[in-house]
């Protein structure tokens, strides 16, 4: 049994729903054998970062809207994960990355997913894109991995948070829908957006129209 370190994003979808990032600490922490959080930390991701983040997708036709999304000023949750075969264990909590095949399991991204690959959650894909995800991360923000700090910082955040703010993600598929069908439902969904009074509903939007 292997011990590995593995990256996980609350990209800025999940930021602003607020409760995905404690549901998925405390599910992961839960599910890792031996499971430790070294990292919890929010940053706004540079251009820069986020090109050698996905690197590996560079030239690809979708390239520039992973650069757009993760970039958003909402920014991410930084965390780094370590266990035993940690990696494979989150990808099975976080689920397939396309949110209409996640919920048809019982999963994070089904949970939380907006639609398409607005899934709330990146996490490292091997032990080896682990390792070398966590030291660009780390070096480029200058981050301690330090558990009890981690430890810290996850439950000011689960203060804050928890419970007091909900999204309402089925609201949220239904207005993306009617986004990406004809002229007329946009029109219709652009004004259920206006009309919403649910800050976080439309803070979430905004970000996915915007991409």
């Amino acid at each position: 049994m292997s011990v590995e370190r593995a990256l996980v994003l609350a990209k800025p979808d999940a930021v602003c729903i607020r409760q995905a990032p404690i549901t998925a600490v405390e599910t992961l922490l839960k599910s890792i054998n031996g499971g430790k959080l070294l990292c919890f930390e929010h940053h706004v991701v540079p251009t820069e970062l986020a090109e050698q983040h996905y690197e590996e997708h560079k030239g690809k036709g979708f390239f520039p809207k992973l650069l757009n999304f993760i970039c958003n000023p909402n920014g991410v949750i930084v965390m780094v994960f370590e266990g035993v075969n940690a990696v494979k264990t989150i990808r099975e909590v976080f689920g397939p990355t396309f949110v209409e095949k996640a919920i048809q399991v019982e999963c994070l991204r089904g949970k939380f997913g907006s639609c398409g690959g607005i899934n709330c959650f990146h996490s490292s894909d091997s032990a080896e894109s682990g390792a070398r995800e966590t030291k660009l991360w780390v070096d480029y923000f200058k981050i301690e991995l330090n558990e009890e700090k981690a430890k810290k910082a996850f439950d000011e955040y689960k203060a804050k948070y928890d419970g007091k703010y909900k999204c309402d993600v089925s609201k949220v598929r239904d207005i993306v829908k009617k986004i990406r069908a004809d002229s007329g439902e946009y029109v219709n969904a652009m004004k259920e957006l206006s009309d919403c009074d649910d800050f976080l509903i439309k803070q979430l939007l905004a970000s996915i129209i915007l991409n």
